[in-house]
């Protein structure tokens, strides 16, 4: 039977490379088959064509898509039974340049010691794996210090970034640009945000796809397989790479901005708070932009499987 992705699937792209047929598509990819282009067979998650599917029959004793998935969503298709006869058959189709060793590696054929040697020795007891070497001491290269124009530039449009916030209308502060000269140099080699950073307490808005109501969770929380579960309906929710790395990148550089802009205001205290609220305003919405655009409704599949 051929192999088809549920809708547990959290979009991560590592079954893609593993297939030895192609047949595996992000979702809203149009797929190839026979010369043809064809409209893609799910708009939201990652699937299988199955007529290019052999369940790596000819390739391997088990199913790449299958071994590769974090969270099991690469399953049999119980709608479609094939036999191993017909799965080489597709293979054969579509590698008409390869020779397949006979019998050919597959999941109905495991391999399996048959000498008695061989089983004697794989009972035997193995000893015990030698402790690994303590790795040396790696000191962390310096941080090149920032030249005196580039300190003067910086300093410049983050000022000019504060005059704006100020002079702007209330319903504009959210709107106004941090340019680019107004982010030190040394902050493109700035990391994502991680657990051990201040801003891991973060609360990001996420919307649930079942009841569709707002609620938020730490950013700490936000891993990609990670299960979050909606305080009002219950239902569970898993985000994706994607949706870390947005946020983390969005959090990255609100704290860019945030710091130039509190140096910049140089009082502290009040003054400061005012120079930062329109930046975190700012932050809020573009998060619950991308919860928005990533969370919404998932549309059924069109395999047959909820």
């Amino acid at each position: 039977m051929a192999t088809v992705i549920t809708q547990e699937c959290i979009n991560c792209g590592a079954c893609e490379p593993e297939c030895p047929n192609t047949a595996i598509y992000a979702g809203g990819v149009a797929y190839q088959l026979a010369g043809a282009t064809l409209a893609a067979l799910s708009n939201d998650f990652f699937y299988i064509v199955a007529e290019k599917c052999s369940e790596c029959v000819g390739f391997l004793d088990h199913e790449a898509c299958a071994a590769a998935c974090p969270v099991d969503c690469c399953i049999p298709d119980p709608k479609r039974p094939e036999s191993e006869e017909i799965l080489m058959a597709r293979a054969r189709t579509l590698h008409p340049e390869k020779s397949f060793a006979v019998p050919p590696p597959s999941r109905f054929r495991k391999a399996r010691p048959t000498s008695a040697a061989v089983v004697t020795a794989s009972l035997a007891p193995k000893p015990p794996p030698l402790p690994e070497p303590a790795p040396a001491f790696q000191p962390k290269p310096p941080i090149p210090e920032l030249s005196a124009a580039a300190k003067v530039a910086s300093t410049a449009a983050a000022a000019e970034v504060v005059a704006a916030v100020k002079s702007a209308p209330p319903e504009k502060k959210a709107e106004v640009i941090v340019p680019a000269t107004a982010v030190p140099p040394m902050a493109e080699a700035v990391a994502p945000v991680r657990a051990a950073d201040p801003l891991a307490d973060f609360l990001v808005p996420i919307t649930c796809r079942n009841c569709q109501v707002d609620y938020s969770v730490p950013f700490r929380s936000l891993c990609p397989g990670a299960n979050l579960r909606c305080p009002h309906c219950r239902a569970s929710h898993s985000p994706t790479q994607e949706h870390f790395l947005l946020v983390s990148d969005r959090l990255r550089r609100y704290r860019v901005a945030t710091a130039a802009a509190s140096k910049t205001s140089g009082r502290g205290g009040a003054h400061a708070e005012k120079a930062v609220a329109p930046l975190r305003q700012s932050l809020e919405q573009d998060l619950r932009a991308i919860s928005a655009r990533l969370l919404s409704r998932p549309k059924r599949s069109r395999l047959g499987l909820s």
